[in-house]
């Protein structure tokens, strides 16, 4: 992306930093690299939020969540191995996205924006340095969950991993609390469901 949207970025609220990314940019596609070198400055905490809400919202395309979890692995991965800076490979950077799934990712954005400021500095010893390494594992585990084909079993945790966004853009322990807790959910419901699939073709086999 050009460098002058991403200086026009408005830094001053995180549910606001999307819908300011789409007024700045032209064009009916944004490619995942332009967001992130938009808005990679902010640090991860941001880009796992945002990646993880368009990945919690419905997606209109059959497999599109597949394509979309891949930058959450990479990324997930990058907070484990504890990386300064975000980046994709070159390949991925390239994928577009439709300006009209951004723009519903900046709807679900500001519905969520006054339970966003519930988030704040508080129970240190859950994001420092090394925790948000820890937290990248498990981000990095919910993003596998999220790239399988499973219907519907995306949405859970994608919903964990905005909340270990918020953990680290906010400095939040409560919300990396709030993020393990979706994680179990998510890998139980994803569980369940393969246990079902797997007992349904035994029974038809």
């Amino acid at each position: 992306m050009a460098p002058s949207i991403a200086r026009r970025i408005d830094p001053a609220h995180t549910s606001s930093i999307l819908r300011s990314l789409l007024d700045t940019a032209a064009g009916e596609y944004l490619t995942m690299g332009e967001i992130v070198d938009a808005l990679g400055g902010r640090g991860f905490g941001i880009l796992l939020v945002l990646f993880g809400l368009l990945n919690a919202i419905p997606a209109p395309v059959p497999g599109l969540s597949t394509v979309l979890g891949l930058p959450l692995l990479i990324l997930s991965w990058q907070v484990a191995r504890g990386l300064e800076h975000p980046w994709l490979p070159k390949r991925l950077a390239q994928r577009q996205i439709a300006r009209t799934q951004l723009v519903r990712m900046a709807n679900a954005a500001r519905r969520i924006r006054p339970f966003e400021r519930l988030f704040k500095p508080r129970l240190n010893f859950l994001v420092t340095r090394t925790a948000q390494r820890f937290i990248g594992l498990a981000c990095l585990l919910m993003s596998i969950l999220i790239v399988l084909p499973i219907w519907m079993g995306n949405w859970p945790p994608a919903i964990g991993i905005v909340f270990f966004g918020l953990a680290i853009a906010k400095g939040d322990g409560v919300a990396a609390i709030l993020g393990i807790v979706a994680g179990v959910v998510a890998v139980a419901i994803v569980t369940a469901v393969l246990l079902a699939a797997l007992h349904a073709f035994k029974l038809f086999a």
